[in-house]
């Protein structure tokens, strides 16, 4: 029987090397062009901001951090910031660092990169811990397979160096509590229960998702053979912490995007915290208004 009941009812760090970088000597080195720019949402990538300057000459901006996935020079890509902001930049440049420096190159696949942007709004500057994606936010639950969290799924990488940073983690709460989550369930007597693991504690994880190729990522030979058993629904991200506390389950937390790279381990601290917070009821009193 699963842990987690509904009822009928329901790459590595960044490299060390990378704090020697000279970012501000990046502006020189990108290799600006003229021509048309173009998002490919089939090649996916993204990159959670570390850094970001105005170029020289105020000619767009640069951004740094880790790439994940293949970014190529001419792209349109997303530009997520906290609140809930979105608007589309170009890329115009990229660099990256090679023998200690950084040069110009037309593509760069998970690597630290500098890529400079440019906004049609003429800013100047980019929110730390933003992240530039090839993948458009998608949020709806009624259409579990298109769902797509880009930011969390950005954020996710820096959750290990970044998780003591207070901005760095504000933000992270905030997408967390505002986020619709795949999460895959089993038909069980009882009803359904969610898709889990145990960690070597030997306490239970709840398995969820930002986006189905995140899911797929996973050894599926079980889900398979339970076909018709199988069902993958998306949730609010504040049920699930409440599904989590509310029970009272005694569980490791909440593993996000667990069959990756990079899995985001909320732990059971981390959720009653959550969970006790005024942002988190002041959004379910929101949500419950929906």
């Amino acid at each position: 029987m699963g842990l987690f009941h509904f009822g009928k009812r329901k790459e590595t760090e960044l490299e060390k090397s990378a704090e020697t970088v000279e970012y501000n000597r990046i502006a020189d080195k990108v290799n600006i062009k003229e021509q048309s720019y173009t998002n490919d949402e089939n090649r996916r990538f993204v990159m959670m901001i570390e850094e970001a300057f105005p170029a020289q000459g105020n000619d767009g901006i640069v951004t740094v951090g880790m790439m994940h996935g293949t970014i190529k020079n001419g792209d349109a890509v997303y530009l997520l910031e906290p609140g809930d902001q979105i608007c589309m930049v170009n890329v115009i440049g990229l660099a990256v660092q090679d023998g200690g420096k950084m040069e110009p190159v037309e593509e760069a696949t998970n690597r630290i990169t500098g890529v400079k942007i440019y906004d049609i709004s003429g800013r100047s500057q980019v929110a730390k811990y933003a992240v530039l994606t090839s993948v458009k936010p998608q949020s709806n639950r009624k259409d579990p397979s298109s769902i797509e969290n880009p930011y969390v799924w950005g954020l996710s990488f820096g959750f290990k160096k970044f998780i003591k940073e207070a901005d760095y983690f504000d933000i992270l709460v905030s997408e967390l509590l505002m986020t619709n989550i795949l999460v895959p369930m089993y038909r069980e007597e009882e009803g359904y229960a969610a898709l889990s693991r145990t960690d070597p504690s030997g306490k239970v994880e709840l398995l969820v998702f930002t986006d189905k190729y995140q899911m797929l990522l996973g050894d599926w030979k079980k889900a398979k053979e339970r076909e018709d058993d199988l069902r993958i629904t998306a949730m609010r991200f504040t049920d699930c912490i409440d599904m989590i506390c509310s029970q009272n389950k005694k569980t490791a937390g909440i593993a996000i995007n667990a069959y990756g790279k990079f899995p985001l381990v909320l732990s059971e601290e981390m959720l009653n915290m959550l969970y006790q917070s005024g942002e988190f009821q002041r959004i379910i009193q929101e949500q419950s208004q929906l």
